[in-house]
């Protein structure tokens, strides 16, 4: 696993995936193959292995580039097929959400990439930034920071406490943590990214940041 890297396209699963990719039809196929698969399992939750789980998140990706958001490995020949695919509607990007979600929560990937050395989960990260851009731009906006902090009744300066630099209004996270050690419980605030909290924590806790346009919804039981 040393070997790959955390970009949707750094490994072989995915370029040989994004390699057999001609049209937006291609894509679907993917996604319905997924769901396909859950339907047909019994009733433990089905597990996606690593292989399924990086064609999938391969998958998201393009579904990203053809939202007009690429991530900075997509080949560009897959680039080239799909130049005249158009954008994908509501239901295919919810489609490529909801096998975000699974394989972020529960798969070998995400368990592999969890075993790899060091403090800061990359993969994590990546896939936190790859929610991020399968978002709609007229999802709701964030409140300000101003905001923010008279809700959370917290006045201090929002700077995150992972890496110490200041915090957008839409990457704007309160962290609480309760000491019950004691007989008097303390509670602590602190202001955190998203993707910063995201990567010091185990895959299955994750935040999953998905956004909805309230005027476009997708079909729920469509994916």
């Amino acid at each position: 696993m040393g070997a790959w890297g955390t970009g949707s396209f750094e490994n072989d699963d995915a370029l040989d995936w994004a390699a057999r990719i001609k049209a937006l039809e291609d894509i679907e196929k993917s996604f319905a193959a997924l769901k396909d698969a859950i339907e047909a399992g019994d009733e433990e939750p089905y597990y996606i292995e690593a292989t399924q789980a990086a064609e999938l998140v391969a998958a998201a990706d393009t579904i990203a580039m053809l939202m007009g958001r690429p991530s900075r490995d997509v080949p560009d020949d897959l680039k080239q097929r799909l130049a005249d695919a158009g954008e994908p509607d509501i239901n295919l990007v919810a489609r490529a959400q909801n096998a975000l979600s699974l394989i972020f929560r529960d798969s070998e990937l995400a368990e592999l990439w969890a075993e790899a050395d060091g403090e800061i989960n990359q993969w994590n990260l990546a896939m936190t930034d790859l929610i991020a851009r399968l978002n709609p731009e007229n999802a709701p906006p964030p409140l300000s920071v101003e905001e923010i902090q008279a809700a959370a009744k917290n006045d201090s300066p929002p700077i995150c406490v992972f890496c110490n630099e200041p915090i957008a209004a839409e990457e704007l996270l309160e962290v609480a943590v309760i000491d019950h050690r004691h007989l008097g419980t303390s509670t602590h605030y602190m202001w955190a990214h998203l993707r910063c909290l995201n990567a010091r924590v185990h895959h299955s806790r994750a935040i999953q940041d998905f956004q909805y346009d309230p005027d476009n919804l997708p079909d729920i039981d469509d994916f």
